[in-house]
């Protein structure tokens, strides 16, 4: 037995050693016990301690080793020369003074052991680790986080069937739980043993009837695991319980968009939109499967669910901008912008402004298009995008000067090649304006011949009608860009700007020059079948019926130039005009 006195001093020792300075570990890994019994060892260590505690880890390093070296019981300073070897990452010299530490006291080995586990963790040793947790597992009744702890080494290392294993033993000595549920979830999905992963969530749905998230994820793991028909039962009894429940109208609209199955889609999206119990992002993650125009037949009639969600999230500037790209595919250019509009005022979207800035351009609305190219400027002042909407603002209003200018400044700041293209296009009316056509020719050629770019070819062709030369050299141009259209035409078949319609009105305008008008107005009418919202296919099939003397012709095709780009005062009084 020891004195009273020298049993106040090894309690103080040991509180010090490790409990407060336990090198990283859990509470349930500290060892504790007599670590010496004489002053000058008890000195040493204090000593110790307070360079450990200081951060002198060098001098704590001398010390401790004096330390173990001199005193009878010298496990302490072998623990606390493991946690300095740690620290310097010399993971098998703090594995090495573990275990003498281990051997000289066996009465603390669980606390030395979950050390081991954690130096095991850091070299990435995850099955040793794992290994030690899982049989202080086994042999600590009790101890919800060794079993976590080993579940997760044996995830990390890979090793499914012992995660499985563990799980069961889990189980046992804590009945069935979430937890345990997930974990042992993980490893049949990476077995992809999905009906079992499916038969997991039944065990838990059988344990708590009145826990709905658990059938959504069964309903969920049938339809990974291809049982349709298992998962649509569960969803519609969730369904008829909780019409509204975002937690079930969510993933029904993941399941009937996996499914391909757009009718069901429809009805969901329906209730989705109409819900109380959703937010705007829970109804916008469904209406985004609805928002893809391929392969949908209910893409035309998204304008009362779009209307309604904006009428209900008015604030939301992603409402707005939902509504606005519906209308914007299906080229209502008018109601698009205004949408735009609406949804720049809450938020400024580059995207948005694009778009906004194309749809004002179709517009025709030039004072508009100048403004908002003057507000992108203050926003965006380096990008050559906003320069090439400034350039055609000015080139609109014949302003051709200063379209130039703005084309050369966007040219300067520009890097990539598309931006670039855009620009040199552009400019290349304006210099056939300004009555530098060759200049305009050369650098489309310079373009189609190093890019084989189909905007280029149709931009010298056109050039090439307008000024009513080189024709025979236009059409083959317009008939090698037919070619990269219909070769690529999955690119250009959903953009709002129909280049397939804009090869056929190039031709229409070359054949009007070469007075072939029955071929002209051919071309020009598979224009307007390909893309009837295309104001220059309207005007150009004007311009032809005009030369042909059918004034009638002439006034319709005029008119609907006008509605469509109601900015243009011209087509309207074109329309009026004889």
């Amino acid at each position: 037995m020891f004195k009273t006195e020298n049993y106040r001093w090894f309690s103080i020792l040991v509180f010090s050693a490790l409990f407060l300075g336990n090198c990283g570990i859990f509470e349930k890994k500290k060892p504790k016990g007599i670590v010496t019994n004489t002053e000058q060892q008890k000195e040493i260590y204090y000593q110790a301690e307070a360079a450990f505690t200081a951060g002198n880890f060098g001098e704590a390093q001398v010390l401790f080793q004096k330390f173990v070296d001199q005193s009878p019981k010298p496990a302490s300073g072998y623990y606390r020369l493991a946690c300095l070897s740690k620290m310097q990452r010399k993971y098998e010299e703090a594995l090495n003074y573990i275990s003498k530490a281990t051997h000289l006291d066996p009465t603390n080995i669980f606390y030395y052991e979950m050390f081991e586990a954690e130096v095991y963790r850091s070299k990435k040793e995850y099955t040793q680790a794992g290994n030690i947790y899982e049989n202080w597992a086994v042999k600590t009744s009790g101890k919800w986080s060794l079993y976590q702890d080993a579940s997760r080494m044996f995830q990390m290392s890979g090793e499914y069937n012992r995660m499985i294993m563990l799980c069961t033993n889990w189980e046992k000595a804590f009945n069935l739980r979430e937890e345990i549920v997930n974990a042992r979830v993980y490893a049949y999905q990476r077995k992809n043993k999905k009906d079992s992963v499916a038969f997991e969530y039944e065990k838990l749905t059988l344990k708590y009837p009145e826990r709905r998230q658990y059938k959504i994820s069964l309903a969920q793991a049938w339809q990974e695991a291809g049982k349709e028909e298992k998962a649509t039962a569960i969803y519609n009894e969730l369904l008829k319980s909780d019409p509204e429940n975002g937690e079930i109208l969510n993933p029904l609209c993941r399941f009937y968009h996996s499914k391909n199955d757009p009718r069901n889609l429809w009805n969901i999206a329906q209730k989705t939109v109409q819900s109380h119990q959703l937010n705007f992002e829970q109804k916008q993650s469904c209406m985004l499967f609805l928002l893809q125009p391929k392969n949908n037949i209910y893409f035309d009639s998204l304008a009362p669910i779009l209307m309604e969600l904006t009428r209900q999230h008015s604030n939301k500037a992603e409402s707005w901008l939902m509504l606005a790209d519906w209308y914007y595919t299906k080229k209502e250019f008018g109601n698009a912008s205004n949408m735009y509009s609406q949804s720049l005022q809450i938020f400024s979207n580059f995207s948005a402004w694009l778009k906004y800035s194309s749809c004002l351009d179709r517009l025709r609305y030039n004072s508009h298009l100048q403004k908002v190219a003057d507000t992108l400027l203050e926003l965006f002042p380096s990008n050559p995008t906003i320069y090439r909407i400034q350039a055609d603002a000015f080139a609109n209003d014949s302003k051709w000067e200063k379209a130039k200018e703005a084309c050369e400044t966007g040219l300067s700041y520009a890097v990539e090649i598309p931006g670039k293209t855009e620009l040199n296009i552009t400019l290349a009316y304006i210099l056939n304006h300004l009555n530098n056509q060759e200049e305009s020719y050369k650098m489309l050629k310079g373009l189609t011949s190093s890019e084989k770019d189909v905007e280029s070819m149709l931009a010298l062709a056109d050039l090439y009608a307008i000024n009513n030369t080189k024709l025979d050299e236009a059409e083959n141009w317009v008939s090698n860009a037919k070619l990269l259209v219909e070769a690529r035409i999955e690119k250009y078949e959903n953009n709002p700007t129909n280049m397939l319609a804009n090869c056929y009105i190039i031709e229409a305008k070359i054949k009007a020059k070469q007075n072939e008008n029955e071929k002209a107005l051919k071309s020009i009418h598979r224009a307007i079948n390909i893309d009837s919202f295309n104001s220059e296919a309207w005007e150009t099939q004007g311009d032809i019926e005009k030369s042909m003397g059918n004034t009638t012709a002439m006034k319709a095709s005029y008119l609907n130039a006008s509605k469509l780009s109601p900015g243009d005062i011209k087509l309207y009084n074109l329309a009026l005009s004889h």
